[in-house]
């Protein structure tokens, strides 16, 4: 993932670590720094700065830390990182381009694209304030840099180290639990090489697929009308109509991948639960590095050896995210009378055909048994 490293410096601490966690939760590939002294700010450090009218003096308020819960990194003032004003931040940013004023009024606030000169109005909102950003670095750079607009949406991983351990099914249920007990409104989507989403959706003969969806969007590059190219059931829960060869969503590469989940991550769904199938590409990995939550899911009974290298290569792409982002669950577990209750971080999923209710066209689930249990279970994590 191409990511900007951005630093931000404001007499404001409050202002700056609220402006960074919004800039953070708004974009996965804005890289936050924020800090209350510049001598550390080397100009090689960070892609751009944006500089408040005044910074702290005094002693620097941070605690030197990799980076806290909230995503963010912090700088604090020392003996190698002695603290400067506004002038000293001046000073070692006067021959540098990579510097945007924020500005306290509207009035103030202008952009000289041919001189890049950058003012922006500190309290406009954070998505204005990240579409400015992106602007600058790419005059400055002439890079595009990829990133997916979450606006209100969640994107959910669901993902596994081998086929066959549920993956789709464990996603049509948390669709139906987040519709049904959490009215939210629910997208699955299937990064399968050839989707089963027909398997537990009636399909639509005069539905659009994947396929022609994506036509049309690279070919207009604006935003299209989903509702022609979506199945759903009878809970609300939209999926897109599959192709009727091999998904079209594994051909893309990072940059469509960006302009598709740009394109779906709106406000009319709360939820993108993405059923990723293989993920070890270089493309799913970028996937999988957008995402709020990644719920790995095994059917083994016991810890295996690929399972475990599985879990090291998700904690290894995810990085500090893991530890809030990642979650374990256990699929079709079957609870015999000596059954001992699993004490780890895993989350369990019972065994229970009689959950898939069988038809001639399609199999709908039902998670009113043992299986929606776990579901619902699960569906708690994530909202």
């Amino acid at each position: 993932m191409d990511v900007l490293k951005v630093a931000i410096c404001c007499a404001e601490t409050d202002y700056s670590l609220a402006l960074g966690e919004a800039l953070s939760d708004l974009h996965n590939n804005l890289l936050i720094t924020v800090f209350d002294g510049a001598a550390s700010c080397a100009d090689d450090a960070f892609d751009l700065l944006l500089l408040g009218a005044e910074c702290a003096n005094g002693a620097g308020s941070f605690t030197q830390d990799a980076g806290g819960a909230d995503g963010l990194a912090r700088d604090a003032g020392g003996a190698e990182n002695p603290p400067c004003g506004a002038d000293g931040l001046a000073a070692h940013f006067a021959d540098s381009k990579k510097v945007i004023e924020l500005v306290d009024t509207p009035a103030e606030a202008g952009k000289d694209l041919d001189a890049l000169r950058f003012k922006l109005f500190k309290y406009a909102s954070a998505k204005e304030l990240a579409s400015d950003i992106f602007l600058f670095d790419s005059l400055l750079t002439g890079k595009k840099r990829i990133g997916i607009r979450k606006e209100n949406t969640r994107l959910i991983a669901l993902c596994g180290s081998a086929g066959g351990v549920g993956q789709t099914t464990v996603s049509m249920g948390l669709g139906q639990s987040l519709c049904r007990y959490h009215g939210k409104k629910a997208l699955v989507v299937s990064f399968e090489e050839f989707e089963s989403t027909l398997q537990f959706m009636n399909k639509r003969d005069d539905g659009l697929s994947i396929g022609e969806y994506l036509y049309y969007l690279f070919k207009n590059r604006s935003p299209l009308d989903l509702e022609s190219f979506l199945l759903w059931d009878r809970y609300g829960v939209r999926a897109f109509n599959p192709d009727k060869g091999k998904n079209r969503l594994k051909e893309l590469n990072i940059e469509q991948l960006a302009v598709f989940f740009d394109a779906i991550a709106s406000d009319r769904f709360e939820y993108v639960l993405i059923d990723m199938g293989e993920c070890f590409s270089a493309a799913a990995a970028w996937v999988l590095q957008q995402c709020d939550k990644i719920i790995a899911i095994t059917a083994d009974p016991e810890e295996n050896e690929r399972e475990l290298r599985f879990l090291t290569y998700l904690r290894f792409l995810l990085g500090r995210k893991a530890e809030s982002d990642l979650i374990r669950v256990r699929n079709r577990v079957s609870r015999s009378p000596e059954y001992e209750e699993d004490e780890s971080e895993l989350l369990l999923i019972d065994y229970d055909p009689e959950s898939v209710v069988r038809k001639a066209d399609a199999n709908p689930i039902s998670i009113d048994q043992g299986f929606g249990s776990g579901i619902k279970a699960l569906s708690k994590k994530i909202t």
